[in-house]
């Protein structure tokens, strides 16, 4: 049990550190300063999400990031049934796909908790 608590302690350490360098080399940057307005994105999650997307003037309009994530809707609905769930298309990048959903689970967590004070 001692060892696994010093594994537990080191592995903690490297991780702060790991925040640390990237708090250092991105918190400047105006993409990042946005990104980490939006309710549930933490550094790590902005961190990867700008990582997945990289130079944001390549996607030319949101539809195009949407795809680019795969978070377009994959629609397999017939003209008789023109309302309803439909799934996303999961093609593109499934860490920043990933990514958003810890976010829109820690806004949810977040919401739940603040209604309920």
């Amino acid at each position: 049990m001692d060892q696994e608590l010093l594994l537990l302690n080191v592995l903690d350490t490297q991780i702060t550190d790991a925040d640390k360098r990237i708090a250092q080399t991105t918190v400047d940057t105006p993409q990042m300063r946005l990104l980490l307005t939006i309710p549930g994105f933490s550094l790590q999650v902005a961190a990867g999400v700008l990582a997945a997307i990289g130079d944001i003037s390549r996607c030319g309009e949101p539809g195009k990031l949407v795809s680019y994530l795969s978070l377009d809707p994959l629609d397999k609905r017939s003209a008789d049934q023109p309302f309803g769930p439909t799934r996303i298309s999961k093609r593109g990048r499934s860490h920043a796909r990933w990514l958003l959903i810890e976010a829109a689970h820690a806004t949810v967590r977040t919401h739940v908790i603040w209604a309920s004070q």
